[in-house]
């Protein structure tokens, strides 16, 4: 494991407790840091600890962490190399590419994007996010596609803290945390309300616990709180060696993410307060909107003295306790988060890949939420029908797109790299859309018929799944379309048109078939990010909606019609939103129809999720032939919109009207 340092924090505080678990369950581990408070509990659970300047930014330290780390790595022989640092993962991405060994990156809270840092960041063969938010921001920042992340809350040594039997009926208020500029914040709002907390409870006491850069701020703060007060109400004790004890001393905590989760362990009552949101009373009802931003309030309205003095004043009235105990011993302990990141490992390892195997081609890197949802059903078909052999993709951007969906991708404009990655593979996969039409592009057309006939000629085998063909105008393209077509050693359709005029050129080597798209698990919703999106959407209630999904191409009395339609709805009490299928095309007209009709628009979302979403909605008018698809399997009621011979076929064959 790498990580910057191994000072006290919630991050560095799962660092150790995850690699103790590992190691008590027989694992080998190792731990690569700066140093820090941390080490000496590290080496006493039986984990090696190498230093190594992993903060520094300075070119030489960098250098002397790459060359150290690829000799420890080459002599190591590790199966798996996991990362808790951005700057750790930059460094050793190259090395565990070279060497083969899976990479791993947990990603434990947002950090500012840039273009310079979105370029620099790498984030491994499969990340682990600690919350549905930040799942979502590697989406939204990224484009890591959300299948390949996983959802892995902090893991807390539930048997450490748990509740301490019987409850002092005290008034004591405990905040735990680094006390930093970007962290500090709650432990402020507990000296401003603390005169008037006073006022209403003679027996209070405030103890703020950790240290950091705001630590003598935080004392100069809680001394002139007192002596307003005239009494030692506010207690700033500084660093905390035993958490545990800390928090088994209070009977009500304010704070957030791992310190919570302790304190919530422990039985206390949790109001969730700090710098980037506040989220108020954690109860039972909410426990799955706060476990989405681990318990951070990422997302919430800002902090404020009014709502935590009336949530302070609410708490200690009602002496709530134990209510959402359990549920943190079960989605946060420490033997679940364990076993979760071991579930992780071994789908890595099991993941050895020969050279040769197959090259995906599509219209895949242009950030279209079909033709993406085609490339993840694609790599997993040719996972199960070749496995252990390599999976490669042609895309727009080749290594970009590497990180995006977790395989090799190569840049299909690239002559010599399309040629190279031919040569290098067993078979040409077409998998799915509708790539042979001249309606949109000539050049299209002719690219994918000369990638047909290249290939045949290299003696590649070249095979089509779920292809769709379109209109093609002109002799010379129908020429060129039936003869690539002809190469085809199995050419799938999607739709019975495809099929009539695919077994006229081919015969019988032309099958029928689907959309990978609807091929049995190809898309299957999280229900916790559904949950997710939903509220970012929609807020706490989530009231009846129709789906909408139009193109960029809409002409103006297509609009209007749409209008009309949806106008209607919004009057039968249906909310309408709009759904950006792909950016670039969608995203204007989507914005304007909502202004019009007064619907809200959601972007940022795959496949798996309109999915998921749809099985929420009472229709979905759509222009995208894939989000007909994602309302079939969701069991909603679709209605195509516009004469698209893709659209109209579909629903015909498929019997929706």
């Amino acid at each position: 494991m790498l990580a910057e340092r191994m000072e006290c924090g919630g991050a560095e505080t799962h660092i150790l407790t995850l690699a103790r678990e590992l190691v008590a369950r027989g694992h080998a581990l190792s731990v690569a840091s700066e140093g820090g408070a941390l080490v000496s509990a590290l080496e006493e659970g039986g984990v090696r600890h190498f230093r190594l300047p992993l903060s520094s930014h300075k070119p030489w330290n960098m250098l002397f962490c790459r060359l150290r780390l690829r000799a420890l790595i080459k002599k190591g022989r590790f199966d798996i190399i996991h990362s808790h640092s951005r700057l750790a993962s930059l460094i050793v991405c190259g090395i565990a590419k070279k060497y083969r060994v899976p990479f791993v990156t947990t990603v434990h809270a947002r950090f500012r994007l840039t273009h310079l840092t979105r370029a620099l960041s790498r984030w491994g063969d499969a990340p682990i996010a600690v919350s549905q938010d930040l799942r979502q921001y590697l989406y939204e920042g990224y484009r890591i596609q959300p299948s390949l992340v996983s959802v892995i809350p902090n893991g807390v040594d539930s048997a450490r803290f748990c509740p301490s039997g019987e409850r002092r009926q005290g008034k004591t208020i405990l905040f735990l945390s680094r006390l930093d500029g970007d962290s500090s914040l709650g432990a402020c709002l507990l000296c401003a309300v603390a005169p008037r907390l006073y006022e209403k409870y003679p027996d209070l006491c405030i103890r703020i616990g950790g240290g950091g850069s705001e630590l003598a701020y935080i004392r100069e703060l809680a001394r002139r709180t007192n002596l307003e007060i005239g009494a030692e109400i506010v207690e700033c004790v500084g660093n905390i060696s035993d958490s545990a004890a800390f928090l088994h001393s209070g009977d009500l905590f304010v704070g957030v993410s791992r310190a919570a989760i302790e304190a919530g362990m422990c039985d206390l009552p949790i109001i969730l307060c700090g710098n980037e949101g506040y989220f108020g009373r954690l109860r039972q009802e909410n426990f799955d909107r706060a476990l989405a931003s681990n318990f951070s309030a990422r997302g919430e309205r800002r902090a404020d003295a009014e709502s935590l003095f009336e949530d302070i004043s609410a708490a200690l009235a009602y002496r709530e306790s134990g209510r959402v105990g359990a549920l943190l011993r079960k989605y946060c302990s420490a033997k679940a988060c364990t076993e979760a990141t071991e579930r992780h490992y071994k789908r890595l390892s099991q993941r050895a890949e020969q050279s040769g195997g197959s090259l995906l081609c599509g219209y895949y890197g242009y950030s279209n939420m079909g033709d993406d949802a085609l490339l993840l059903a694609a790599i997993e078909r040719a996972r199960m029908e070749f496995p252990n052999e390599r999976v490669r993709a042609l895309t727009k951007s080749g290594k970009s797109d590497s990180r995006k969906f977790g395989i090799e991708c190569v840049a299909r404009y690239s002559p010599l790299a399309l040629v190279g990655a031919i040569l290098s593979s067993d078979r040409v996969i077409f998998g799915g859309g509708t790539l042979l039409q001249n309606d949109t592009s000539r050049r299209s057309l002719f690219y994918y018929c000369t990638l047909v006939l290249l290939s045949h000629t290299f003696g590649r085998e070249v095979i089509a799944w779920g292809s769709g063909i379109g209109r093609i105008e002109g002799r010379l393209s129908r020429a060129i379309c039936k003869r690539a077509i002809s190469k085809c050693s199995r050419f799938e359709t999607r739709d019975l048109r495809s099929l009539a005029l695919a077994r006229h050129i081919v015969g019988t080597r032309a099958i029928d078939g689907v959309d990978l798209c609807e091929r049995a698990g190809a898309l299957c919703p999280d229900e916790a990010r559904v949950n997710f999106l939903l509220g970012r959407i929609f807020g706490r209630e989530i009231p009846r909606f129709v789906a909408v999904a139009l193109k960029g191409n809409a002409d103006i009395e297509l609009r209007a019609e749409v209008a009309r339609m949806l106008v209607a709805d919004k009057e039968r009490g249906r909310e309408v939103v709009f759904f950006v299928m792909c950016e670039s095309e969608d995203k204007t007209v989507s914005e304007e129809m909502a202004r019009i009709v007064g619907g809200r628009v959601a972007e940022n979302i795959t496949l798996a999720d309109l999915c998921g979403i749809l099985r929420r909605a009472d229709a979905t008018y759509s222009m995208r032939l894939h989000a007909l698809i994602a309302s079939k399997l969701a069991g909603c009621a679709a209605f195509a919109l516009g004469k698209e011979e893709k659209l109209s076929g579909y629903m015909e064959q498929k019997g929706k009207g």
